[in-house]
């Protein structure tokens, strides 16, 4: 379990996949904690290629930044770990569903600005229909002009329009030794969260860059309706099963939640206006 600057720490997932659960609340919760070996974790993350560790291999990572980070699962890409839901959850206008994680990834070459290895990896946190029909993935993926990445496929569009596949967060650029580069590029090792928040006609895109507990970029799809089969299966790896040519990454804090809506500008206003004319 990794500790964030804000304090905030992940609860424990059960040990067992679960086909019901509230309204408003947690579906899963996963800081790795409980599992003892990888033949544990398998048995919940089922695959055989996910490994559980509890500290920042030097042979993966270089240099640890952090002492004492508990468990998490390293997966060098190829195939995924797959963990069931059992019934379809699908989002509602009283009711969005929330998708969060940890990666953890440090460069393997020697150039600081655009390492190859780095910018050559395809490792993400799925969250999917088996019917096929949705999919949400959070990660990195090496086909687009920036690192960091997301996509959402095989949805219903509603207006025809095609659904987009990995995009990035247009985060600008910094200057770095003199040179102008992306922001969203390979900065050592480090933590990051995404988050994917999925309503019932679009999806937000969310990344905490900075790993302090702000969600610093964002970007929301429309017209992208799930369709009736919802969400059943969670996975973490290679996107659908490819290989990650720049190795492999660390995932944590795995939260899937439902998640009571936020109120809209116009509701706010609107709020606003009967509470002045109360006063009246």
């Amino acid at each position: 379990m990794q500790l964030k600057s804000s304090g905030i720490v992940c609860a424990i997932m059960l040990g067992a996949a679960s086909s019901a659960w509230a309204a408003l609340g947690v579906v899963v919760s996963e800081d790795f904690e409980s599992y003892s070996s990888t033949a544990e974790m398998s048995a919940v993350w089922a695959g055989t290629d996910g490994v559980l560790m509890n500290e920042i291999d030097e042979d993966l990572y270089g240099e640890p930044e952090v002492s004492g980070i508990g468990n998490f699962a390293y997966h060098p890409g190829g195939s995924t770990n797959t963990y069931d839901l059992g019934s379809a959850l699908m989002p509602t206008k009283g009711e969005w569903i929330q998708l969060t994680v940890d990666i953890y990834d440090i460069d393997t070459s020697a150039n600081p600005l655009f390492p190859l290895n780095a910018r050559n990896k395809r490792m993400s946190l799925g969250l999917r229909s088996t019917a096929p029909a949705n999919f949400i993935e959070l990660g990195i993926w090496n086909a687009t002009p920036e690192r960091f990445a997301y996509r959402g496929i095989i949805f219903q569009s509603l207006n025809g329009t095609a659904n987009p596949n990995w995009q990035s967060w247009d985060m600008g650029t910094e200057v770095v030794e003199g040179e102008a580069v992306p922001v969203n590029r390979f900065r050592g090792g480090a933590w990051y969260t995404l988050r994917a928040t999925i309503k019932p006609e679009s999806v937000l895109y969310e990344i905490d860059f900075n790993y302090d507990g702000t969600f610093d970029y964002a970007a929301e799809h429309f017209d992208m309706s799930p369709t009736s089969d919802g969400f059943n299966q969670l996975r973490f790896g290679g996107p659908s099963g490819v290989t990650s040519p720049g190795g492999g990454v660390a995932f944590d804090n795995i939260v899937l939640e439902v998640v009571a809506p936020e109120p809209t500008s116009a509701a706010l206003v609107s709020a606003g206006l009967l509470m002045l004319l109360r006063r009246q």
